[in-house]
């Protein structure tokens, strides 16, 4: 260790044949001139970390065009001028972790087209500006965990098309962006552990074909839909059991095999084409809404483990989904309160034979019930409504006992759940 707190101009000219330049463990301050590196046209290798720098300069590097290593890291640094990295065409390792860098500018690494590695771990990085990574088309590590962030902005990251592996973790991310993983077709590892994500919409890992591994370990994720689900759980090293329960809501496009799944907590399961229907398992006992569209089979007793659903939407693809409904069909759903049986505006079968024999079924549902309110519609759409309890109201109130500590998540459910019921 030494105690080296000042570089003067040109301090290095003389040393043309230096590969490796070991300066860490210094009081250096501040590399105050633009030309002390002058003459190391050689120089492969830099450390400078263990310093006390606070600030680089534009152009501090300018002359180290064979570059391929430079560690900055545990230092001081707060402030990154928008050109300190000019000049460093060949560099391929950039350290910068373990300082107190708050935001990344826009092009700030745009002269760093061969760097692979950029860690920037253990900062206090609270914003990414959208073109921050810009230049970087070589980039296949980087490091972002134990930083400040909250959120992620769309297409921070779209530029990257080499990139294999990302950190996220420890951070504060609530919420990922639409297409905030877009075009990023070389992906493997996402690292998005011991954060506060409760939501990952649909298209979030849309076309990672190369994805290997997710990490999602300490986080409360309420909200999952379709295709992050099935990436997920195909993912063997995703964890998947863990995080899954606890979910509130999980919507899918296509029935998937549910029962080996831990979702005690599961509360909203939406499902856009059901298809054929069979048997819900135990494991979602405590589920409270159900939402099933395009259904063409129902099998017996398939709701039977379905004791605390409170409301039920069933939309058949054809009139004759009547014709399967039996004494049986409801059986074990002691507490429904709301029941919508639709069917599409184009079939008038609904109506074209007795409906009393299935309407006794479905009030046989609610017989412990004192007032069962009831409609059946066929001028703007086909359904049968039948409920202690109306649609909106009831729903609303499920939300409500779901306790969940945030509005837009709510608003985000019930929207998704609501539509076109």
């Amino acid at each position: 260790m030494n105690e080296i707190v000042f570089l003067d101009r040109r301090v290095f000219s003389d040393l043309k044949n230096v590969r490796i330049l070991r300066l860490y463990k210094n009081k250096i301050i501040d590399i105050e001139y633009d030309d002390v590196f002058n003459g190391l046209f050689n120089l492969q290798h830099l450390e400078l970390n263990y310093n006390q720098i606070e600030i680089l300069k534009n152009k501090i590097f300018f002359n180290l065009k064979n570059l391929k290593f430079l560690n900055l890291s545990f230092n001081k640094i707060s402030t990154i001028e928008i050109n300190a990295f000019d000049g460093l065409v060949n560099l391929e390792c950039l350290g910068l972790n373990f300082n107190d860098v708050s935001i990344l500018n826009e092009n700030i690494f745009y002269d760093l087209k061969n760097l692979i590695k950029l860690e920037l771990d253990s900062n206090k990085i609270i914003n990414i500006e959208k073109y921050a990574f810009n230049g970087l088309n070589s980039i296949e590590n980087l490091q972002l965990g134990s930083n400040q962030l909250d959120m992620l902005k769309e297409k921070i990251f779209m530029d990257l098309k080499n990139l294999k592996e990302i950190y996220l973790n420890n951070n504060r991310i609530s919420c990922l962006e639409d297409g905030l993983f877009n075009g990023l077709t070389s992906l493997q590892h996402i690292n998005l552990g011991s954060n506060k994500i409760k939501i990952l919409k649909k298209n979030m890992f849309k076309g990672l074909n190369n994805l290997k591994n997710i990490n999602l370990f300490d986080n409360k994720l309420l909200v999952l839909e379709d295709e992050a689900f099935i990436k997920l759980i195909c993912l063997e090293n995703s964890a998947y059991k863990f995080f899954l329960r606890h979910l509130v809501f999980l919507s899918l496009q296509q029935i998937s095999d549910l029962h080996n799944f831990n979702m005690e907590n599961l509360v909203f399961l939406q499902i856009d084409q059901a298809d054929k229907l069979s048997k819900f398992g135990q494991n979602l006992k405590l589920l409270k809404a159900l939402k099933l569209k395009n259904v063409s089979n129902l099998d017996t007793d398939c709701f039977e483990n379905l004791e605390k659903l409170e409301y039920l939407y069933i939309e058949g693809k054809k009139s004759f989904i009547l014709d399967q409904i039996t004494s049986d069909t409801f059986k074990g759903l002691n507490n429904l309160k709301y029941l919508k049986l639709s069917i599409p505006k184009d079939d008038d079968g609904i109506f074209s034979c007795n409906l009393e024999p299935k309407m006794k079924i479905l009030r046989n549902i609610f017989s412990t019930a004192e007032n069962i309110n009831e409609k059946i519609e066929h001028q703007n759409a086909n359904f049968i409504e039948i409920y202690i309890q109306p649609n909106f109201e009831l729903f609303n109130e499920l939300l409500e006992r779901t306790n969940i500590d945030c509005f837009s998540i709510k608003d985000y459910i019930r929207k998704s759940f609501m539509l076109d019921t």
